[in-house]
């Protein structure tokens, strides 16, 4: 083989290897993971995705009361700061915040209404949400008490979800209607009011999926009887539910009046094997108590855990106490720490769970 041959093929090489330059071609050994702003949009878009998978989910006894005698832990403050129209303001505040897919509340009443559904920039109107609630249970009493001043709502994002059925029954042997079964020797003006559950089957637009989704308020406990009936509300409520998710994932959420150490949270979590969000999710934070009776309950950070969240057929990722509180202007502030100078909605702390979607 001559020079002359060689020296062309060498040529020929060379060229082949130098258009490979110019083409942009790598070794696959030298490619690179692209810095943060190659990041691609469509990558950013997959993050949004996988956040929407999740449902956040809030629950708080919002307090019917429109007089409160504020007492320790409230310097500074007076029972005009805690009226509705002012709690109100703090509630869409926080509401705006966290913008949750469904919202559970408790203890609405006539003065609540018109901040929550039906001003024109009402909780409902303001973030674009759709209700269910039975909205018959008013018995005409004044705020200060009666046995149906009490109800449930359940807010939800039309976004999100397709309302399926929906409904109020009642937590007593005729869940159709309030009765006097409970209420012949129990004369506590809260023990003698009559207890009900509001639950939404919504479908979710991105999954396909259906899940049950409950606000409910269950008796006090201040006597045998009381805790009785409690139970009693507590082995309803779950009958009803399960048999309106028919196998369907099954969220219940709001002020239970009882701790883990009673017969009711065994006969939920035990018996009939739901879960508590607080101790089961993936990951949980600010586990304060959920009660303050306007600052009579002095131990509320540790304890006093009325307030909970219950499910089956669902994985909860996320858990904490709404911490938050607002300072005077009803703007939301994320120190607890400064509760002496800040100020609540209720004499209850709401919850927050943030669900993984089925």
């Amino acid at each position: 083989m001559n020079k002359r041959f060689l020296g062309i093929v060498a040529l020929a090489l060379c060229g082949i290897f130098a258009f490979s330059a110019c083409s942009g071609t790598k070794d696959p050994a030298e490619t690179t993971a692209p810095t943060e702003e190659e990041t691609t949009s469509e990558e950013v878009t997959r993050d949004q995705q996988k956040e929407k998978l999740y449902t956040e989910v809030i629950s708080y006894n919002i307090a019917y009361v429109d007089s409160v005698e504020i007492t320790v832990g409230y310097e500074g403050q007076s029972s005009a700061d805690y009226t509705i129209a002012k709690r109100q303001e703090r509630l869409k505040s926080l509401v705006k915040y966290y913008t949750p897919d469904v919202l559970c509340l408790q203890e609405v009443n006539t003065y609540w209404w018109k901040y929550l559904i039906t001003d024109e920039d009402s909780l409902l109107n303001a973030n674009g949400y759709q209700y269910v609630g039975n909205t018959g249970c008013f018995n005409g009493k004044d705020g200060k008490g009666g046995k149906l001043e009490f109800y449930n709502l359940l807010f939800y994002s039309p976004e999100r979800f397709e309302l399926v059925s929906n409904g109020t029954f009642w937590l007593d042997t005729d869940t159709t209607k309030p009765s006097a079964v409970y209420t012949g020797t129990i004369t506590n003006t809260q023990t003698d009011r009559e207890r009900m559950c509001t639950y939404a089957l919504l479908k979710d637009k991105l999954t396909g999926t259906e899940a049950v989704y409950a606000s409910t308020h269950l008796n006090t406990i201040g006597s045998n009887e009381a805790a009785v009936r409690n139970r009693t509300e507590a082995h309803i409520l779950i009958s009803e539910l399960e048999k309106i998710a028919n196998g369907n994932p099954v969220i219940f959420c709001g002020d239970m009046n009882m701790t883990e150490s009673t017969a009711t949270y065994k006969l939920i979590t035990q018996t009939n094997g739901y879960s508590d969000a607080r101790k089961k999710a993936v990951v949980k934070s600010d586990l304060y108590g959920t009660f303050r009776s306007w600052g009579k309950n002095a131990d509320w950070v540790s304890g006093s855990v009325i307030d909970h969240c219950f499910y089956k057929n669902a994985t909860a990722y996320q858990y904490k106490v709404l911490s938050d509180t607002f300072d005077k202007d009803n703007n939301l502030s994320m120190d607890r720490a400064m509760v002496g100078t800040n100020y609540d909605i209720s004499d209850h702390i709401g919850l927050y769970i943030k669900f993984v979607s089925p």
